[in-house]
């Protein structure tokens, strides 16, 4: 066996290995121990293989393959377990002399980490930036849309008043509902705006219910009378602390989203109720500081999600939509109204089984 050099073990900052050429390990030096956390003796247990992640074993399998054909001098970098089973991220270059393989390697873990923390503010500003830009241009559109919203109630108001000396009660009524159609859809146009167009947050005390009422008095007539909304309201619910405007856009979000789910129709269910997070509560909700919460539950009988799909719903541009068809801005703003009124939003759903998200806002209580 070819020991390394002890000035060589000794002054080295580089992790340094001797192998054999079936790559068992003959000897380290201090780098490696320091890096790593194995004795000498522990190290010479192992093959070089053994060192690494399990993750990373296909790409250093390969890496050994080419040596073994005859190159003498290879680059990789994979990532090894330390004895207390942290990975370190290693850049390795391994030279063949005679009949041992020599690996020299250096720790980029902390190159790894300030990179992926760049690459993460990168991203954040990319999607700040894209907010604003969409949030700017839907602010633009819908302001328009208002305006054509506007010149159609006028004209239908017109209409009335030209033929209010020649109309039979269906006349006046195909112009009552059109007239309601058009200021439904402003309102929800205006809702639209709230959602992408940063608003300054004017927190309150809620009643939960009555908003709920009021979303659902929004939608009445404008969905298709395929889909029904039923409200399943909790009798003597809390109160929660938060800004109105955003409570609904929040539901209006979920509201979108279970009608999306039912193209052939189906039952969207909102319910309330008062929940006691506590040491036996299971699932989702054991994330939560304990305490007592107001839920609020969008369900639909649509056709669900699969898991690699719900999992991803609350994230930021997230879509199962075609290109131009949807931002994936919905679900991350309900998620985001949440969270910084010191609750979460959980979704539930399995295909076929439709989909229920639950947003827990905590009670609000006189001090």
């Amino acid at each position: 066996m070819v020991n390394l050099p002890e000035s060589v073990t000794c002054h080295s900052q580089e992790m340094l290995i001797e192998a054999d050429l079936a790559y068992g390990i003959l000897d380290v030096n201090s780098g490696c121990a320091h890096v790593l956390g194995w004795s000498l003796s522990e190290f010479r247990e192992k093959k070089f293989v053994g060192l690494v992640h399990p993750d990373d074993r296909a790409l250093t399998v390969a890496a050994l393959a080419a040596i073994d054909k005859g190159g003498k001098a290879l680059a990789f970098t994979n990532r090894c377990m330390h004895k207390s089973d942290e990975p370190a991220w290693v850049s390795w270059r391994a030279v063949t002399v005679d009949t041992s393989v020599f690996f020299i390697g250096r720790d980029v873990s902390a190159e790894r980490r300030a990179n992926a923390a760049l690459e993460k503010s990168e991203e954040a500003l990319f999607q700040l930036d894209r907010t604003a830009t969409m949030g700017q241009l839907a602010n633009g559109i819908s302001h328009d849309f208002n305006n054509q919203l506007q010149s159609v109630v006028a004209s239908l108001e017109l209409i009335r008043r030209l033929v209010s000396t020649n109309r039979g009660p269906e006349t006046e009524r195909f112009i009552t509902n059109a007239i309601s159609a058009a200021q439904r859809a402003a309102t929800l146009n205006h809702q639209v705006r709230q959602l992408l167009r940063p608003q300054l947050s004017q927190p309150q005390v809620l009643a939960v219910n009555q908003m709920l009422v009021g979303v659902q008095e929004m939608l009445r007539g404008a969905l298709p009378p395929k889909i029904s909304v039923d409200l399943v309201l909790a009798p003597d619910l809390w109160e929660t602390y938060c800004d109105r405007v955003q409570a609904e856009t929040a539901v209006l979000n979920l509201l979108l989203n279970a009608y999306e789910a039912m193209a052939g129709g189906g039952t969207i269910t909102i319910q309330s109720n008062n929940v006691e997070v506590s040491a036996a509560t299971s699932g989702p909700a054991t994330t939560l500081p304990r305490g007592p919460y107001v839920i609020i539950a969008v369900k639909d009988s649509g056709a669900g999600m699969p898991a690699e799909i719900r999992d991803r719903a609350f994230e930021t541009f997230f879509t199962t939509k075609p290109n131009g068809l949807g931002m994936g801005l919905g679900l991350s703003v309900v998620q985001r109204f949440a969270q910084q009124n010191g609750g979460q939003a959980f979704i539930q759903s399995e295909p076929g089984q439709g989909a229920a998200v639950t947003i827990y806002l905590p009670r609000f209580v006189q001090r």
